[in-house]
């Protein structure tokens, strides 16, 4: 199995902090996003290395972070540059992930994730709801909050825990069980992708894969006790940085992997 981190979105809500920088790249109570994902993913034995998808206005932040931290990390790390350089010709968090998987061999699983999120149970509970039982594994908890659940995915899943029903950041959401962007593929469904982007799907956030997926395949749903971080807006940054035991205060000049680097 390998890793896909989507890391190539413009993360426009959270500027003019990131005007010019990647939003996986900021710093967590001292500790970037990008670091704490691959701190997460390393200990689960399945995973073989990691792909991060990053374009090309921000390719050369994270050839910093790789210089500098890469070797940290027990997955190896390959950096993949989607060749856009704004928000209005991005390829979309689906279009990343199957520009990744031409990289990697197609007798490996998958597990894809949102690179602005941290997660607030084991990813490797994920890995090991593939494995036992053969399917694509999505994670779930239950969120109270209809203001929360509306900008993310709710869904609805059978006895046996398949997915039937699932709506990506509903207006009106009627279900309580939401969906952090975490996914466990089996390698079966890896040729569906690129039939979803032939026939003209919403290429943007990687729960609308999902939202199509199950209607094709199984999918199972993996429920856990918490969620994950959700890193959407300046506040919630501040939020999640102080939360991690930081100031809440970042600025620009406290951004590691500044491009140029500065002096």
């Amino acid at each position: 199995m390998e890793a896909v981190i989507l890391a190539a979105g413009y993360a426009t809500r959270l500027r003019p902090l990131t005007a010019d920088y990647p939003k996986p790249l900021l710093p967590v109570g001292g500790i970037v996003i990008l670091d704490r994902l691959l701190d997460r993913l390393d200990p689960i034995p399945a995973l073989r290395a990691a792909t991060v998808v990053t374009n090309h206005r921000f390719i050369e932040h994270f050839r910093l972070w790789h210089r500098d931290r890469a070797a940290a990390h027990r997955l190896p790390v390959r950096l993949l540059d989607d060749g856009t350089v704004d928000n209005a010709d991005r390829l979309g968090a689906v279009g990343d992930l199957n520009l990744a998987l031409r990289q990697i061999a197609p007798d490996e699983d998958i597990f894809a994730m949102a690179a602005d999120n941290l997660p607030r149970f084991e990813l490797g509970e994920l890995v090991a709801c593939l494995e036992r039982h053969g399917e694509s594994c999505i994670a779930t908890y239950r969120e109270p909050d209809p203001d929360l659940r509306r900008r993310t995915a709710v869904l609805e899943f059978d006895a046996g825990l398949r997915v039937i029903r699932f709506a990506e950041k509903p207006a009106n959401p009627d279900g309580i069980w939401v969906c952090p962007p975490f996914y466990a593929y089996h390698r079966a469904v890896r040729p569906l992708v690129q039939t979803y982007l032939d026939r003209g799907e919403n290429p943007d956030a990687p729960g609308h894969l999902v939202q199509w997926l199950h209607r094709q395949v199984p999918v199972r749903a993996l429920p856990v006790e918490h969620g994950a971080w959700d890193i959407g807006s300046l506040d919630t940054y501040h939020e999640v940085d102080r939360a991690f035991g930081g100031t809440g205060r970042v600025e620009a000049g406290d951004l590691p992997y500044r491009w140029p680097s500065p002096v």
